[in-house]
């Protein structure tokens, strides 16, 4: 028998929704019947976005945004519920952060990494959450990253962030419960995205290493020696975004090759 997820017709907003796993989730969502509005700071790349999926035009709204600005998530959470007159998914993609060798990351470095991707899951979490209150129902999905239990010398701005992260999850889920609104994370292990791509080239260069030996030494803990796929990330943020997943919360699933040897 088919598992049924029941999102079809339900509306998500996925921050980061134009590159790698909020992407792959966006295509999946709408695949699925869902409306998406797509959060990015690019309205170039976001009109691409919308341009590749024309034939899902009614399903799909883009809304440019800087997730360090406050009081802007306010207004994605406004435009949202003025289209599709409900918030039933968030999807929290966005964010990245410079990895290096410790001494040589800058303040402002550590402090773009909480601004984007710490404080601004805080800002739209906060700015969604009135409307799944008063929906008695919401779902959300940070992800984290494997690095936020196990970090990485190289990539300590990230980890710190991914760390707090799944601190925030775990927390805010019994504050939410009584509403009906469920928060999860999925936690990556190394995924083929542009992101980590970028990352490869960066950590070469400061550590005199080849691309391929970065990639080797990440892969080495990976009992699956591979890059995860952006769509295998995505399918899990659809299970935990729909009713197959109904008595979770607070939990995080890692999806890293085999990579977390704890239990």
């Amino acid at each position: 028998m088919a598992i049924k997820t029941n999102l079809n017709n339900k509306t998500a907003i996925i921050t980061g929704g134009s590159k790698g796993i909020g992407w792959e989730t966006a295509k999946l969502m709408i695949s699925d019947g869902m409306n998406v509005v797509l959060i990015s700071r690019s309205e170039k790349l976001l009109q691409s976005r919308l341009d590749e999926l024309g034939q899902f035009r009614r399903q799909i709204r883009i809304f440019p945004c800087d997730l360090t600005i406050p009081n802007s998530t306010e207004e994605i959470a406004k435009y949202c519920f003025s289209e599709f007159k409900v918030i039933d998914v968030l999807v929290n993609s966005a964010g990245a952060a410079k990895g290096g060798i410790f001494s040589e990351i800058l303040d402002k470095d550590w402090e773009d990494s909480f601004n984007l991707k710490f404080f601004g899951t805080i800002r739209i979490i906060r700015s969604v959450v009135p409307y799944m209150k008063d929906q008695r129902d919401g779902r959300i999905v940070n992800v984290i990253g494997d690095t936020g239990k196990k970090p990485n010398k190289l990539m300590l701005p990230g980890s710190s962030v991914n760390a707090a992260l799944l601190s925030l999850t775990k927390g805010l889920a019994e504050e939410l419960g009584e509403y009906g609104i469920r928060i999860n994370a999925v936690s990556p292990g190394p995924t083929k995205t542009e992101r980590i791509v970028n990352m490869f080239n960066s950590l070469a260069k400061s550590t005199n290493k080849t691309i391929k030996e970065i990639e080797a030494e990440f892969l080495n803990e990976n009992i699956i020696k591979k890059l995860a796929d952006p769509k295998e990330i995505a399918n899990l943020i659809l299970f935990l975004s729909s009713d197959v997943s109904s008595n979770i919360t607070g939990t995080t699933i890692t999806s890293d090759g085999g990579r977390s040897k704890y239990i």
